[in-house]
């Protein structure tokens, strides 16, 4: 399954999700217009520990999966 990053530069945060995710849809975001003012998406991962890892490369404060989609 394939996994995405969201780096969130607000929150100081990367959160981790499956593409399937209603928070991801593959990259795209919850919201209809894509805006790098808050953050950005980073993928497409082939498998989690390589989403891991970017999203500990981003050096956010916080690094998670998604409460939602993610074990």
């Amino acid at each position: 399954m394939p996994y995405w990053v969201y780096e969130n530069w607000t929150h100081k945060k990367a959160i981790i999700h499956s593409s399937e995710c209603s928070y991801c849809k593959n990259g795209q975001g919850i919201h209809a217009t894509s805006s790098k003012q808050n953050g950005e998406w980073h993928g497409e991962f082939e498998d989690i520990d390589s989403a891991f890892k970017k999203a500990e490369n981003t050096g956010r404060d916080e690094i998670r999966t998604c409460k939602i989609c993610s074990p």
